[in-house]
């Protein structure tokens, strides 16, 4: 009886997706300007995976977008869930992806980091409390200034 109720969940969580609500398809340009979900890769992944995200607002070429106001700062958060709906991790920030400053290592978890204006990648390791998650399907949630931009499916294949 528990599981049904937490599918329903899954399926109410993904049908109040802003992407989804405003009837446009995943991966396009959502026009929001707090932020942007990209994909995360590999998917399916084992062991790790890169979620790609872009946060403020971004014009022109969608290959190489220009920040609209570079110095804003957003506070930033990404939640990973398991089909429970329960959360599972937060994953490390990684870098920068294609605009702004670059750096190759983490710097901390993707809770309520404050970042400008610009594409970024962050890493899930796919371990709960430092073991490795069993294969499945898994959700990623990116939170711009305690706004829910989105929520993507990945896989775990083991």
């Amino acid at each position: 009886m528990s599981y049904r109720w937490a599918a329903l969940m899954v399926l109410a969580l993904f049908a109040l997706t802003p992407e989804q609500a405003a009837g446009q398809q995943a991966g396009a340009r959502s026009g929001n300007p707090a932020g942007r979900m990209g994909r995360n890769f590999p998917n399916p992944f084992n062991p790790l995976t890169n979620l790609y995200f872009e946060v403020g607002e971004m014009t022109g070429d969608p290959n190489n977008p220009v920040c609209v106001d570079p110095g804003q700062q957003h506070r930033v958060t990404i939640r990973i869930y398991n089909v429970l709906t329960q959360l599972v991790a937060t994953p490390d920030f990684f870098g920068v992806h294609e605009t702004g400053p670059g750096t190759s290592s983490a710097i901390g978890k993707m809770d309520n980091l404050a970042l400008p204006c610009g594409r970024y990648v962050a890493q899930w390791d796919g371990k709960i409390r430092g073991r490795e998650v069993p294969s499945g399907t898994y959700f990623w949630t990116l939170i711009v200034d305690g706004r829910q931009i989105g929520m993507k499916k990945m896989f775990a294949a083991k």
